[in-house]
């Protein structure tokens, strides 16, 4: 009777033979906190926006300093112009061809600087400095909007790196235990048992393979939702430290 066999990998032999996508240096640590913190104080999204605060509190300022100094205007005027012949009384009735105009041709400058000083704007001013006060209240709404929506990005990919490494030692855990049923029936079948058959072996082999495919796919997850994590932290090559959850630990930072 030809018998068939099927082979499988443990675990422990597949990350041998199929390393870890990205190599932690050891000793370096990061937690959910320190992330959070970190994220919202230095991810280029949000230092974009303190820009733009930035931006709109300027506003405000020239807004408010045009209450007191001047608003200064310089123009500058420049081009060729032919040469003035003749006077405002008579005017020059000689002829010159398009070469000789072109010869009389000289350069033109002009500057014109004007200066305002405000004394009554019948509001203007007021009105301006409240919408560039109003300018600077949206963006840094805006800034807040964005940390916490950041936090919570984070914190989602956190949980799912989490609960993806208590489905992987669940399931390395449940390996264990089937590898030891796989004992004992071999033990059985080798004895002569009757409480196992060959077809018990087999299905304990298949449900260990589906086992096995369900395993790899949470080393997936896992490296998935750590690279996620990190990238939002600004971190790489560091290990992420998990512990359990709590109100401060989920708090999200301010503004």
């Amino acid at each position: 009777m030809k018998k068939t066999a099927l082979i499988l990998l443990s675990p422990f032999i597949a990350s041998l033979l199929f390393p870890p996508l990205v190599k932690v240096a050891r000793g370096k640590t990061v937690t959910l906190q320190y992330c959070l913190e970190k994220a919202t104080r230095e991810h280029p999204l949000i230092l974009k926006e303190k820009e733009k605060i930035a931006e709109a509190e300027s506003y405000l300022e020239e807004a408010r300093s045009s209450r007191f100094f001047p608003e200064l205007k310089l123009q500058l005027f420049s081009g060729p112009v032919p040469d003035a012949t003749g006077s405002f009384l008579e005017q020059d009735q000689v002829q010159l061809s398009l070469s000789e105009k072109l010869e009389k041709l000289g350069p033109f400058l002009k500057t014109n600087l004007e200066g305002i000083q405000p004394l009554y704007t019948f509001g203007g001013i007021r009105s301006l400095i409240k919408a560039a006060e109003a300018g600077v209240e949206a963006r840094s709404h805006q800034e807040t909007q964005q940390k916490a929506e950041m936090s919570e990005q984070i914190i989602k990919l956190y949980l799912g790196y989490q609960l993806a490494h208590e489905v992987f030692e669940v399931q390395i855990d449940l390996r264990k235990k089937l590898e030891e049923i796989q004992e004992k029936i071999e033990e059985w079948l080798a004895a002569g048992s009757s409480h196992a058959t060959q077809i018990d072996q087999l299905r304990l082999k298949v449900f260990m393979a589906l086992l096995d495919k369900e395993i790899l796919a949470s080393e997936k997850g896992i490296t998935l939702s750590r690279m996620a994590f990190l990238e939002l932290c600004q971190e790489n090559n560091v290990e992420i430290v998990t512990q359990p959850l709590s109100e401060e630990i989920i708090s999200l930072p301010g503004p």
